[in-house]
């Protein structure tokens, strides 16, 4: 009976912890694909003839998993199906990590409008003058330096009209040449001045997508010698780099910015599945093959180890045709899509974050 009773009240315990433990079950009980639904994807497989199925396709299968989920965290599946097919299933996201995304995606929406798109301000400076200064009040906001900008822009662009306007009613008469000439010299400073406000109004803003971008950029920070110092220092992130940078050059958007910041993380701390089929299918599609290139150092840099002897050539072809109608015979440009493999030291870090074109 005494052994009983201590059996009943051990099972009874055990119960209670576990219940603390799912609790919430919302947060701590995670659907399986079965109960929470899934979306598949099915890719035939190219099989040479002299290779044997049974051999390729679990390799393929492999390397997909250690390339789309190397850490199982999205519980992708990926099983042979027949012959040669592969089917890739994805679970979809709970609720509460749909609402995490809509809140995210509400706060990145707000920078948007204190952006201005180039048909938008070509469209504003078209505008009658009331129909205008009401515009521009709407879209600068709380944005005073936006505001000052638009404000200028169609001040130029005002002058650069009228300018305009007077030098061919001028062309039309009898107007001597030095009239015609200034007339034509402050038309073209005037439309000068409304380019530069262009610029300048279009950079006021952030694109959504560039902060966006940014913020899925990796957050691993890297350890390397202080080549000065001989100190082991830590560099930022590359999300975190990015980020700064978008800062500093939008001081007034500082504050909105750290609360899409915050919401991403939010989010991407709760995710536990990919959001839809086209998030898998991009995973899938940067998961091909890959290519591995030789770099040529640059003539005359120290450590060089590999130099081509059309280096120059090249590099004069490529500032007069670009990348792609600049090549040679065994030499082609390539796009760099992570510098974080490039540097060694702290000044090599400065150097190629200040100048990646002097760089390399």
């Amino acid at each position: 009976m005494r052994h009983l009773m201590r059996n009943i009240f051990i099972s009874l315990a055990l119960v209670v912890i576990a219940l603390f433990a799912m609790n919430p079950p919302s947060e701590k009980v995670q659907l399986g694909k079965d109960l929470r639904g899934g979306s598949s994807l099915i890719y035939p497989v190219q099989v040479d003839r002299t290779e044997d199925p049974d051999e390729v396709i679990p390799k393929v299968i492999e390397v997909l998993k250690r390339r789309i989920d190397p850490n199982g965290l999205f519980e992708i599946s990926i099983v042979r199906q027949g012959q040669d097919r592969i089917e890739i299933t994805m679970p979809l996201p709970g609720e509460s990590v749909k609402a995490l995304r809509q809140a995210f995606e509400a706060e990145l929406a707000k920078l948007d409008v204190a952006s201005v798109d180039a048909a938008q301000f070509e469209r504003m400076m078209r505008m009658d003058a009331a129909e205008r200064a009401a515009e521009i009040e709407l879209v600068g906001g709380s944005n005073e330096a936006l505001r000052q900008e638009l404000i200028d822009a169609a001040k130029a662009y005002d002058e650069a009209q009228l300018y305009r306007t007077q030098l061919r009613l001028a062309e039309s008469t009898q107007t001597p040449e030095e009239i015609l000439d200034e007339l034509a010299e402050q038309a073209a400073n005037s439309e000068l001045r409304y380019e530069a406000a262009r610029e300048r109004v279009l950079a006021a803003g952030v694109r959504p997508e560039d902060v966006r971008r940014a913020l899925e950029l990796p957050d691993d920070k890297r350890n390397i010698k202080d080549d000065r110092t001989g100190e082991i220092v830590e560099i930022e992130s590359a999300r975190d780099r990015s980020l700064r940078q978008i800062k500093e050059r939008h001081p007034e958007l500082v504050d909105q910015l750290q609360v899409v910041e915050k919401s991403f993380l939010d989010y991407s701390e709760n995710r536990g599945a990919l959001d839809d089929t086209s998030d898998l299918k991009r995973l899938v599609q940067a998961s091909g093959e890959l290519s591995f290139r030789i770099t040529v150092d640059a003539e005359g840099s120290p450590d060089s180890a590999v130099t081509h002897p059309e280096e120059q050539q090249l590099r004069e072809s490529l500032r007069e045709k670009g990348p792609r109608q600049s090549r040679a015979r065994d030499a082609r440009w390539y796009r760099i899509n992570k510098l974080d493999g490039w540097y060694r030291n702290v000044s090599e870090y400065e150097a190629i974050n200040e100048s990646p074109a002097g760089f390399f």
